[in-house]
Parts: structure tokens; sequence; C-alpha cells
């Protein structure tokens, strides 16, 4: 009897604990979208784009322009978030894919071909926000902070009217770590439910050399160089999102 007693009392604390919490079992599960956008500094992706600008200058009418910003949908989850008399506490996980890409015709007299270039990073983060409710509608997110586990990838493609020529995708062999500090804000269109959130940080980027899987590095056409400081640093980010939690 006394056992039954106890287990009923650890599953109703549970359970208030939960709902306190406002995700989880017996209480409400959130789930988010977002779109985003990311400044960078891709110094070495940039060195290859202009040697590929000054490599076929006599086949190309529009230059390529450098590689600044990427920007992408991430999906993920708040699985926890609780209110300390005022102070909110969020924890997070997502994964998100950002990329940035142009193309360049060559009028080959041969055979012109349309040239492709894209910068991709998939990002598998973990984050962590504290914030203040100044009203029940309205929350500031004083501290954003994430990390992340980065992957870059650069992709190349040549096609013509026969198909594709030519593609190739290159890959930093290491493991990347980095991380957002921001703040930003949430803003509750259905109380407990619904709300719109946005952030805005600096991000850290970095990559140095890229190779395909068959070991083969990225480098300049016209001279062979292995292209290093793929990608310099990060910059500005911002990203807004649509939360929603249901009920367990």
């Amino acid at each position: 009897m006394k056992f039954k007693l106890f287990v009923f009392a650890v599953l109703m604390s549970g359970s208030v604990f939960a709902q306190e919490m406002g995700f989880g079992c017996f209480g409400l599960v959130g789930g988010f979208v977002g779109y985003g956008v990311q400044q960078y500094t891709p110094g070495g992706i940039n060195a290859y784009i202009n040697d590929v600008n000054e490599f076929n200058k006599g086949v190309i009418n529009v230059p390529l322009s450098d590689f600044k910003q990427m920007q992408g949908f991430r999906v993920g989850a708040n699985v926890f978030r609780n209110n300390y008399s005022g102070f909110i506490i969020t924890a997070k996980g997502f994964y998100q894919l950002m990329s940035e890409k142009q193309e360049v015709r060559f009028n080959d007299a041969v055979l012109p071909t349309i040239h492709s270039f894209e910068m991709r990073v998939k990002e598998f983060a973990i984050g962590l926000d504290l914030g203040m409710e100044i009203s029940k509608k309205f929350h500031w997110k004083v501290l954003d902070l994430t990390l992340m586990y980065n992957i870059y990838q650069f992709k190349t493609q040549s096609n013509s009217v026969k198909g594709i020529v030519e593609a190739a995708t290159y890959q930093n062999p290491e493991v990347n770590i980095e991380y957002t500090l921001g703040t930003g804000f949430v803003y509750y269109v259905v109380e407990k439910y619904i709300s719109v959130e946005g952030s805005f940080g600096i991000t850290s980027l970095t990559a140095n050399t890229l190779r395909e899987s068959s070991g083969n590095y990225l480098k300049l056409l016209s001279s062979s160089k292995v292209v290093g400081s793929a990608i310099q640093s990060g910059g500005l980010s911002a990203l807004i999102q649509l939360n929603i939690s249901l009920p367990m």
C-alpha cells in the first residue's frame, strides 16, 4: 500500500513539474521552424572565385561576385523552458542548412556551358537562452548562446545542352565546433502555445582546406595551388522563427 502511494505521488509531482516547465510528458511539447541569414568572410573561396573570373575572362561576359551571405532554414525543438519569477531559461536543439549560390555562363564557341558554385553549411546545434518576461506577450532574450557542429561543402558543377559536364563536392575534413552569441525576443500570438521569435547575434565560422571524398583538394585553376582559409570568419546573423507548443 505504501509503495502504491509512493508511485502515485511521484507521478503526480512529475506531472505538475512537467506542466510548469511547459514541455515534456504530461505538459507541452514544443517545436519550431525558422529562416535565417548569415554574413561571413570566405577569403579562400573568394580567391578561388576571382581566379575563375580571371582564368576564363575571355568567355565570361558578367563575372562572378564575391560570396558574403548565406541564408536558409532551421527546424528544431525547445526541450526545456521554465519561468523562475520572471527569468526564463530555455534549452533547444536544431538542424540548420544555409547556402549561397552563383551561376555564370561560359560562351565557348564549341560548347557553351553554365557553371554553378555553391557554398553550404550544415549545422547540428544545441542552445541555451536566458530571458526576462517584460509582459505576458513579450519576452526579451537577454542572452542567446548556441554551440554548433558544422559541416562545410563547396559544390562546383558545369552543365551544357548535353547534361552535366563535370561536378565536384569539397568538404572540410576536420571537425568544426563553433558558436553564436546574441540576443532576441519572443512574442506570444497565443499565450503558451504559439509565438514568434527573433534572434540577432555574432557567429564564429572557420574552415581551412576543403577536399573531395577521393582526397582531391580544392585548388586554383591558374596555379593548382591548394585553396586555404576557405572561410576566415563568420559575422552577423539574424533569424525569425515560429514556435508551436502542443499539449501531450
